[in-house]
């Protein structure tokens, strides 16, 4: 009723998230008038200050102009090929990493059970796959899996019980450790996929993934800010499209989960 007496038609939120000041939106039709005022390059993301070291200097500089600029540059590499290409791989994560655990598990208690973590190990698995493809083998996914979990919990509620990161042993600052170790390691895979472009070697691989589109035509769809970016900077926009696929994943994953409860007779 108090929302009601202000705007009823553009219900919306202005609150401190993560102690940044911001605008929560509550109806289709005011996302729908952000979403278009970003795709002309008039909106800008404002990141809470402890944040900004998980996501590098692009979360600071690509917006307006210069991210309307990389969307275009970065479009081509989103191919709907390499979806398909990796169909297989995403029903295998699933059934092994998700279905069959909690089937055994079922079975011998008859409970519904807890799969959140299987969950993100499955969202994790899509994400870095869509992303580095070939660079990683199976066994250096699996190990970096370790690295990507503590980093991923910088985005959780209890980063903020240390939002200074003056504990080392604090969410925040596993965070941070953990993310100066995934951009050292994928920094290697980076380099490793240019020089394979370069030399013409990549052709020999029969499979793709975003990052070789994002690297072809000279790195059009790597942001690098006018050419101020070092590599560190640019493997952090690839960690960045890591944690989106990862979080789009889960989304999806979230998304499915609530169908099957809510039309349990319906059959795919």
């Amino acid at each position: 009723q108090i929302a009601n007496k202000f705007n009823s038609k553009s219900p919306m939120l202005k609150m401190n998230l993560f102690g940044q000041p911001s605008v929560v939106l509550f109806s289709h039709d005011l996302v729908k008038q952000w979403q278009e005022y970003e795709m002309r390059g008039q909106t800008q993301r404002a990141i809470p200050t402890h944040l900004l070291p998980l996501f590098g200097k692009v979360a600071d500089d690509m917006y307006g102009k210069s991210h309307l600029e990389w969307r275009k540059n970065a479009l081509p590499a989103f191919k709907p090929h390499i979806i398909d290409q990796y169909t297989p791989f995403i029903q295998k994560a699933a059934n092994e990493i998700i279905l069959s655990k909690i089937a055994q598990e079922t079975e011998v208690t008859g409970e519904s059970t807890y799969f959140c973590q299987l969950a993100k190990r499955f969202a994790y698995e899509v994400g870095m796959k869509f992303i580095m493809g070939p660079l990683l083998s199976d066994q250096e996914r699996n190990d970096l899996f370790e690295i990507f979990r503590p980093y991923a919990n910088g985005l959780s509620a209890d980063a903020l019980n240390d939002i200074e990161a003056k504990d080392p042993d604090s969410t925040l600052s596993k965070a941070y450790r953990a993310h100066d170790e995934l951009n050292q390691i994928l920094s290697h895979k980076y380099v490793k996929a240019e020089t394979l472009l370069q030399n013409n070697e990549w052709n020999e691989i029969e499979e793709d993934c975003l990052l070789k589109g994002l690297l072809q035509n000279n790195g059009a769809g790597i942001f690098d800010n006018g050419g101020e970016y070092e590599l560190k900077d640019k493997v952090d926009l690839v960690i960045d499209l890591v944690n989106a696929a990862y979080d789009t994943t889960a989304t999806s994953l979230n998304n499915l989960v609530y169908a099957f409860y809510k039309h349990p007779d319906e059959t795919a």
